[in-house]
């Protein structure tokens, strides 16, 4: 049985990165655990909410977690100072459960 959700451990994250870093330079980890004690509630799987453009940029590993660039941002035109993230981890439960992180990057220009 899915008694648990997942839980970060922070809920909040902040980051800082340069422009010219390149693509499958890691960001952070953001890590949840989850009191489920057997599998699959309480394998946990990271993905990137999808509902902005976001994911052009950054990508999460489904398992650990791990945040990393995309591609590199200095061939970004718009060049913001930050992105914000949403990361959800959900467990593999037949009626999973799922939490959302947030991750503030910073973009460090150097122009």
């Amino acid at each position: 049985r899915n008694l648990y959700p997942p839980v970060f451990q922070p809920s909040q994250y902040t980051a800082a990165i340069n422009d010219y870093d390149s693509a499958g330079t890691s960001v952070t980890t953001v890590n949840a655990g989850d009191q489920d004690e057997l599998e699959p509630e309480n394998t946990r799987l990271y993905r990137l909410d999808s509902s902005n453009q976001i994911s052009d940029y950054f990508d999460v590993n489904s398992f650990s977690g791990k945040v990393t660039i995309k591609q590199r941002l200095s061939e970004e035109p718009m060049k913001y100072p930050s992105y914000l993230l949403y990361v959800i981890v959900g467990d593999a439960s037949l009626q999973p459960m799922s939490a959302t992180a947030t991750v503030t990057i910073y973009v460090n220009r150097n122009n």
